[in-house]
């Protein structure tokens, strides 16, 4: 039958002629000329603005580009030497979607779970755009309180943190404005993504209303990734009803306390006598308000309690 593509002859310059691929034309293809460089003027004249080279290497390539003369043509090469074929292939496809071709995807990505993502229109709005493990499933919605921590219990470990992670992630992508997940990095701090202490509080509130937990207005410090976010929230949801010692109870609680409650209502003072014991000297007890400030919630109620150990045991 007809060739349903248009062959250039290399031996004419031209459209093939009916006796292309004749056991003459070949014989005449030895003996005469090869007319590449009229070839390529040719499929020019035709309206060709792009072209491929199917095979091993990029002679022919090189041959085209010193062959055009029409400004923005482009030749791109499938198979270079050196390179790794699907490598080399899949950038192909896309020097060729660039430039306008219309590519069949759907036999580019068999076997494959391609998705669409969305690229930057700002040229300062750095992202990276590559799929980690975790963007083969789209994120499941999650139900609040109890019904979470019920949830999680059906699940493998992964899938819980999976699940929690994309909890998070898709809360912070609406308190900082984002339209999707994509501009939050799971390992990145939360300073870094453009949190600071009032989105936090929001990230915490909103995180609050889903878990049904008591967490920290400090989340965001306590727990300054989003991936550390997410194995907090498992470990709080799926241990919530292990048995605690009473010191284990008493440190999650305390925990909870921003630094400035604790001097609002006084008791910082009485944790630091606790932490220093009633024979302290009232010049050691000036020099620990000064540095207070330097201390964070936690170091102040580890003294404490390491104080009221150390009565104990005495």
């Amino acid at each position: 039958g007809q060739p349903r593509i248009a062959l250039l002859s290399n031996l004419t310059g031209q459209l093939a002629e009916p006796d292309y691929g004749s056991a003459q034309y070949w014989v005449d293809h030895v003996r005469r000329p090869v007319r590449f460089f009229d070839s390529v003027r040719a499929a020019e004249a035709l309206g060709a603005t792009v072209f491929l080279e199917l095979g091993p290497g990029a002679a022919l390539s090189a041959a085209v580009d010193q062959s055009l003369t029409t400004a923005g043509a482009l030749s791109v090469v499938t198979m270079p030497n050196d390179h790794a074929e699907v490598e080399s292939l899949l950038g192909a496809a896309g020097q060729l979607f660039t430039a306008g071709v219309d590519l069949d995807w759907t036999q580019t990505f068999i076997g494959l779970h391609p998705r669409r993502v969305g690229l930057p229109t700002y040229a300062f709005a750095r992202q990276q755009f590559w799929l980690g493990p975790e963007s083969k499933t789209a994120p499941a919605k999650v139900s609040q309180g109890p019904d979470l921590a019920a949830q999680l219990y059906e699940l493998r470990p992964d899938e819980q943190q999976r699940r929690l992670l994309a909890l998070v992630c898709e809360h912070a992508a609406v308190v900082l404005g984002h339209p999707d997940t994509n501009a939050i990095n799971p390992e990145r701090a939360f300073h870094d993504l453009g949190f600071e202490s009032l989105t936090g509080v929001q990230l915490r509130n909103r995180l609050t209303f889903d878990t049904g937990l008591a967490l920290s207005r400090t989340l965001i410090f306590d727990y300054p990734t989003p991936a550390a976010l997410a194995d907090h929230l498992r470990q709080q949801l799926l241990h919530a009803d292990d048995d605690e010692s009473d010191d284990e109870k008493v440190w999650s609680q305390l925990r909870k306390i921003p630094l400035h409650e604790l001097r609002r209502t006084g008791l910082l003072d009485k944790l630091l006598f606790l932490a220093h014991g009633s024979n302290e000297s009232v010049a050691d007890r000036a020099v620990s308000a000064d540095i207070i400030d330097s201390l964070s919630p936690e170091a102040l109620i580890a003294l404490a309690l390491n104080a009221a150990d150390r009565e104990g045991v005495e």
